[in-house]
């Protein structure tokens, strides 16, 4: 059962319609000009910074000692910057880790495609790969990021890639951008957050004339082997579950390694609502998942 303070929370959330507000901001499609981190956040962490393909990468605790490095990837239905709820989450788990974290500023649809945004994901891990040859990196991201840590990680097995990641951490991954799945229909009233349409129009423009159900697109129908241990989280109401069950099959009909943790009542990309006794207790199982080397 859920906290009572997420009851609260989400019964709060319904009554200001919070739905609509989101897709508002999202639709008016402004990108923010300005460093992700600002001046005093990186030295305070310390924060070293580079450019990949006109985007921002950059590294929390870049003097920290192996192994453990995360390279992070926000949600954002691949239309929407990242947040500062993905902020908070980073400085989490970096105040209670010993890891690099390493935050990328992926491109973005519609100005860009995910061939595009491939290539500079792949590009970032081999970069990072080449800098930090001793890290073992964890792939981790939350909705479209977290689809995206799972086609990475796909791709990188492809292409053979010497430093595969070690682990994969995804929150209320989207893995099927199709969204084919009858079970999706029945969820749509439940979410307080995701706009079926939105989301639907979101891939189209991010897939470009590509099929939605190429493996780079939607991860589900790509193969789950030899990607590091997986764990996901997820809630029971949020727009993405039945994909996400559907994925939790797949894994354990192939003896995947890690696990899928399931929180009743919980809306979509939760953990991110730092506050709520549900995301405290991911946060703390993905300190213990981040430190398990």
């Amino acid at each position: 059962m859920p906290s009572i303070q997420s009851k609260i929370f989400y019964s709060s959330l319904r009554i200001f319609n919070t739905r609509m507000f989101i897709n508002k901001a999202v639709e008016k499609g402004k990108r923010g000009n300005q460093p992700f981190f600002s001046d005093i956040e990186r030295k305070k962490y310390p924060i070293l910074t580079t450019t990949i393909e006109q985007k921002e990468v950059s590294t929390m605790g870049q003097d920290r000692e192996p192994p453990g490095h995360v390279i992070y990837f926000h949600g954002g239905m691949y239309i929407a910057e990242a947040n500062i709820a993905h902020k908070r989450w980073m400085v989490n788990l970096f105040n209670r880790t010993d890891c690099k974290i390493t935050f990328v500023d992926y491109p973005l649809a519609p100005e860009h495609t995910y061939r595009e945004t491939i290539a500079m994901v792949v590009n970032t891990t081999k970069f990072l790969a080449d800098k930090y040859p001793h890290d073992n990196f964890i792939l981790m991201g939350d909705s479209a990021g977290g689809g995206l840590a799972l086609v990475l990680a796909q791709v990188l097995k492809d292409q053979r890639f010497e430093h595969q990641p070690k682990k994969l951490i995804l929150y209320s991954p989207w893995v099927r951008l199709d969204m084919d799945n009858p079970a999706i229909q029945e969820m749509a009233h439940k979410d307080v957050l995701l706009d079926l349409d939105l989301l639907q129009k979101s891939a189209n423009l991010y897939a470009g004339e590509s099929d939605l159900t190429h493996p780079y697109l939607s991860p589900y129908y790509g193969s789950c082997q030899d990607l590091g241990e997986m764990h996901v989280f997820y809630g029971g109401d949020e727009l993405l579950a039945p994909d996400i069950r559907l994925l939790k099959m797949k894994c354990e009909q192939a003896n995947i390694e890690g696990g899928f943790y399931y929180y009743e009542g919980m809306g979509h990309d939760f953990q991110l609502f730092s506050f709520l006794p549900e995301s405290k207790d991911a946060l703390r199982k993905t300190i213990e998942i981040i430190n398990g080397y």
